[in-house]
């Protein structure tokens, strides 16, 4: 599915809620992370100090030299599974959730293996999505950001996400080297302060955990139900709603866009990216009035659902 029709579909969704009574929340699981929530708290608490950079390196083990049957329909971008929709899709909502949203971001997709071999039968399929993603972009606070999504499990590197600020630096690496998606692996927190050599790991205290310590498959989704029920207890926001989905979705459009065109693009300019732009040099993304539209600049209007 074009990443337009799926922000288009996402967006419509995200209007059909406004109004309603009750709670709506959508699947980032990433963001009720223990360890991610536990490094939300220590940039929020200024830990770091002023947020550098950061950097991020991503592995998506669907997308390598072998697939199950199950997972078969990946293999075609059309099917709207991506390497870039659903291990960046979360890794992108942690970076979100932990140090803000993509101010301006520029990609590339690229597409190096042209086949896969489906595990239970041996059968030999085409590939016809992208298997390798890069991305710079800078954050709503002026950091940059670097993030690569590689394809299958790479030997070495296979999950890092590096915090470097003025009062010190995070490391963030999966527990489990077979299972390397942030929305899914119990996470290691390392971390050195200014002034000290190298990293040391982080206790993360209990209260994080919910007694869910030895769930490992389900306790990110099992957290995102507790924080839709202290939504609907408390009245609060802490669960990721249909708006966050639509903000996400418009930054995954960015940056396929700019790997299309070759153009940097630019994400959220405001604290609700409801209301924000998005603006490649040639064109302006905006639901202002709770509709999607996209016109050139100093042209005539084109289609809103670009595929």
């Amino acid at each position: 599915m074009a990443s337009g029709k799926r922000t288009d579909r996402s967006l419509g969704v995200g209007q059909a809620r406004k109004g309603q009574e009750g709670t709506g929340s959508c699947g980032t699981q990433a963001i009720a992370s223990p360890e991610v929530q536990f490094v939300r708290k220590l940039v929020a608490d200024g830990y770091v100090g002023e947020v550098l950079s950061s950097t991020y390196i991503g592995a998506g083990f669907t997308w390598g030299d072998d697939v199950s049957l199950g997972e078969a329909y990946a293999m075609d971008s059309k099917n709207g599974a991506t390497l870039l929709s659903v291990i960046g899709g979360h890794a992108i909502a942690a970076v979100h959730s932990a140090l803000g949203q993509l101010r301006e971001v520029a990609a590339v997709l690229s597409q190096r293996r042209r086949t896969v071999r489906v595990t239970e039968t041996g059968e030999t399929i085409p590939m016809r999505t992208p298997d390798q993603v890069l991305l710079s972009g800078v954050l709503q606070c002026g950091a940059p950001l670097s993030m690569q999504l590689r394809g299958g499990l790479p030997r070495g590197t296979r999950l890092l996400w590096e915090i470097n600020g003025t009062e010190g630096d995070l490391r963030i690496t999966a527990k489990s080297e077979q299972i390397p998606a942030i929305n899914i692996s119990p996470l290691r927190v390392e971390a050195g302060r200014r002034g000290e050599e190298g990293y040391s790991e982080l206790e993360i205290p209990s209260s994080y955990y919910f007694g869910l310590e030895d769930a490992i498959a389900a306790r990110n989704v099992a957290g995102l139900y507790r924080l839709m029920a202290q939504d609907l207890r408390q009245g609060t926001h802490a669960a990721p709603d249909f708006e966050d989905a639509v903000s996400l979705h418009k930054t995954l459009h960015a940056i396929e866009q700019s790997a299309e065109t070759g153009k940097r693009g630019a994400g959220w300019r405001c604290a609700d990216p409801v209301t924000c732009l998005f603006r490649d040099g040639d064109y302006r993304w905006s639901d202002s009035g709770h509709e999607m539209a996209c016109t050139k600049a100093a042209s005539s209007s084109i289609s809103s659902s670009p595929s």
